[in-house]
């Protein structure tokens, strides 16, 4: 308890507002479901995976973005200034793709949906403004190849970067 308090600490002197996803994650590992607690934090539930959920997954790693995590959300904060309603469709359509994903993960939706539900997270994502040309461009082109890829964190703005970047190719290993 004393860690996990340090560390979510450390994420609000970092970015401000910390969901606790990231370091609740680090902290326990393994596949999380995690939920509001009413507190101000998250509930974690582990997810077992039912076999072969996570094959054709991989991570890449696009480049340390140039901006931090605040910077991010401080960028999000004033592109939807103003624009709350078309901010909470965006968040409720991410809400909705990681409830699906959750469903495809422990096996009460099939898997061949998953490369549907990359590509719906990443368009929410691009149109929060936190994908960089430069990626949409390697996302786009595993599209093309009949995959499909979405940022995993608070992405990026200029240089091209965006940290991770989840990758889908069903029947074969990804890489960037």
């Amino acid at each position: 308890a004393v860690i996990e308090r340090v560390a979510l600490e450390a994420e609000r002197r970092q970015h401000g507002t910390p969901s606790g996803v990231d370091h609740g994650t680090v902290l326990r590992g393994g596949v999380l479901w995690m939920q509001p607690d009413g507190e101000g934090g998250v509930h974690p539930t582990p997810l077992e995976p039912v076999p072969d959920a996570l094959d054709g997954l991989a991570v890449c790693h696009t480049g340390t973005p140039i901006e931090t995590t605040g910077e991010m959300i401080a960028a999000v904060r004033r592109r939807f200034a103003g624009r709350r309603a078309d901010l909470e469709v965006i968040l409720d359509g991410i809400g909705e793709d990681a409830g699906e994903l959750r469903r495809v993960l422990t096996g009460t939706r099939s898997a061949r949906g998953l490369g549907h539900l990359l590509r719906s997270c990443e368009r929410h994502l691009e149109a929060l403004g936190v994908v960089p040309e430069r990626v949409r461009r390697i996302v786009r082109a595993l599209e093309d190849e009949g995959g499909s890829d979405k940022i995993s964190g608070a992405g990026g703005i200029s240089g091209g970067r965006a940290g991770s970047l989840l990758a889908y190719h069903p029947g074969r290993a990804a890489s960037a």
